[in-house]
C-alpha cells in the first residue's frame, strides 16, 4: 500500500530537530549521532460541515458582489472537501521557540511553543488563528507573524499571546492583486522590510510597521515566484522563469541571472508534470514543456545554493561567488525520487542537507546529503527513513486514491498564468 509522503519539512537552527508535515499531522523528531526519535505529534481536527462553508466562501469578493440575493445551491464535491484536510506549510520563528503550521482546517495557522531544557523539548499549542481567506505563506519577526493569503492580502498578528482575533475584525496591512507565494523579513540599520512575492512576478518591499510605505520593487521576473533566499545584501528569487535571479535588495539592482534550462536532459522530463496542459499545446507541433523551481536553500558555511527543479530527480549545487557577484554550477546530483523541499540537519557535528521526496517507493521518504563531499549519506538516510516509516505506518496514512488521499505535491507549475497564450 502506498503511504503518504512528507509534504513539508523544516529544521531548527541547531539542526537537531526535524519538523515534518504528513497529510494532516505535524511531527517532530529529535536527532543525535546514532538515533532519531519522534518526540511530538499533533493531528489537526476536521469537520466536513465547516469545510463546506469554507469551500463555498473561497471566491474573490468581486464575484461575490455579482451574486443575486437568492440562496445558493452550490455543493462542493468530494474532491474539494477531501483536499481541504491537509497541513500545507511550515516555518520556525527567528528565536526558534515557535513553530507555525498553515492548516486547511478553518483557513488557519497553528502556533506551537517549543520549550527546551538540557536538550529536552516540550511542546504546547499556543493557539489556532483563523483568517478571512486561506493562508498560503508566512514569516515572523521576534514577536509578530505575517501571513499572506491566496487573494493577495497580508495580515499581522502577535503570535506570543494565546488570544485569538475575530476573523470579521481582521484587516490586511498590505495587499497584492495576485496570490501571495512567499514572504521574507529583511533588516538593515535597525529597520525592517517585509518582502512579499506573488503569482504575477512581483517582489515588493514594504516598511514595517508602516506597511503602506513601499520601499521598492525588485524587477526582472516575468513569471510567478515560488521561492526566495536571503544572502546578506542579496536575494535569490526563482519560480516559473527559466532562471534564478540575484538581486541587491538594498539598492534594487538586478545583479545577474543563472539560466537553468540547459541542465535538464530529455530523460528528466515527466510528461504529466512537465507537459503544458492540452489547451496550451498547438496541434501538429512538438509538445510544449514547462519547468519551474520547487525549492532552494543557501548554505552560509560553504557559500553554496542547492535547488531543485519541480519533477526532476536531481539536486543542483551552485557556488555563490560574492566577490564576482555570480552563481556557478558546482555539481549535479542524481537521486531516485522527485524532490519536494530542503532543510539542514546537524548529524555527527556535520551539517547535512535533507530533502523529502514524493515517496514513489515506501523506503525513500527522505534522502540525506553530506555537505562536505556532496555524496548521499546512506547511513543517515536509512536511520531517518526507518523512524518516519514507523511513525506513518497506520492506515490513516494510506493512499488509496491519490486525488483525495494525498496532499497535492509538485503543484508550483499550476501557478503559471499562460498570459501569452490568450
Amino acid at each position: 500500500m502506498l503511504k503518504h509522503p512528507v509534504q513539508k519539512l523544516a529544521s531548527n537552527h541547531k539542526g537537531d530537530l526535524l519538523y515534518t508535515l504528513v497529510k494532516d499531522t505535524f511531527q517532530v523528531y529529535q536527532i543525535s549521532s546514532n538515533t532519531i526519535n519522534k518526540i511530538f505529534e499533533y493531528k489537526d481536527t476536521y469537520k466536513v460541515e465547516s469545510t463546506h462553508n469554507e469551500v463555498s466562501s473561497e471566491e474573490p469578493p468581486v464575484k461575490k458582489n455579482k451574486k443575486s440575493k437568492k440562496a445558493s445551491n452550490y455543493q462542493p464535491n468530494k474532491h474539494q472537501l477531501e483536499n481541504y484536510e491537509f497541513l500545507r506549510y511550515l516555518n520556525v520563528s527567528p528565536c526558534g521557540e515557535y513553530i507555525f503550521v498553515i492548516s486547511d482546517f478553518d483557513k488557519s495557522v497553528l502556533i506551537f511553543n517549543q520549550i527546551s531544557s538540557d536538550d529536552t523539548y516540550t511542546y504546547s499549542l499556543v493557539k489556532k488563528q483563523s483568517f478571512p481567506k486561506r493562508p498560503n505563506c508566512l514569516v515572523s519577526t521576534d514577536k509578530l507573524l505575517f501571513v499572506g493569503d491566496k487573494f493577495g492580502d497580508v495580515y499581522e498578528i502577535d503570535y506570543k499571546t494565546s488570544e485569538t482575533i475575530n476573523v470579521e475584525g481582521m484587516k490586511p496591512i498590505l495587499g497584492h492583486v495576485g496570490l501571495l507565494t512567499k514572504l521574507e523579513i529583511l533588516e538593515y540599520e535597525n529597520k525592517k522590510l517585509l518582502m512579499s512575492c506573488d503569482r504575477d512576478e512581483h517582489i515588493k518591499l514594504s516598511h514595517i510597521p508602516q506597511s503602506f510605505i513601499i520601499n521598492k520593487y525588485l524587477y526582472g521576473h516575468k513569471e510567478f515566484i515560488s521561492t526566495v533566499v536571503k544572502i546578506g545584501d542579496y536575494v535569490l528569487s526563482s519560480g516559473g522563469d527559466s532562471f534564478i535571479m540575484l538581486s541587491n535588495w538594498k539598492t534594487g539592482e538586478l545583479v545577474t541571472k543563472f539560466e537553468y534550462l540547459s541542465l535538464i536532459e530529455e530523460t528528466d522530463i515527466i510528461p504529466e508534470i512537465h507537459n503544458a496542459l492540452d489547451r496550451f499545446q498547438k496541434k501538429g507541433e512538438e509538445k510544449v514543456n514547462e519547468f519551474c523551481i520547487s525549492d532552494m536553500i543557501y548554505d552560509d558555511v560553504e557559500n553554496r545554493v542547492y535547488f531543485a527543479i519541480e519533477g526532476v530527480k536531481k539536486v543542483f549545487v551552485l557556488n555563490f561567488i560574492e566577490s564576482e557577484r555570480k552563481l556557478a554550477l558546482e555539481k549535479t546530483i542524481k537521486v531516485d525520487n522527485i524532490i519536494l523541499n530542503f532543510a539542514f540537519l546537524n548529524i555527527d557535528n556535520k551539517r547535512k542537507l535533507i530533502f523529502n521526496t514524493n515517496r514513489e517507493s515506501n523506503k525513500s521518504i527522505v534522502d540525506v546529503l553530506d555537505n562536505d563531499n556532496l555524496q548521499l549519506d546512506s547511513k543517515a538516510t536509512e536511520l531517518i527513513n526507518l523512524e518516519i516509516s514507523k511513525s506513518t505506518d497506520g492506515d490513516h496514512f494510506n493512499v488509496v486514491d491519490k486525488d483525495n488521499d494525498m496532499c497535492p505535491i509538485n503543484i508550483n507549475h499550476n501557478l503559471r498564468k499562460h498570459v501569452d497564450f490568450y
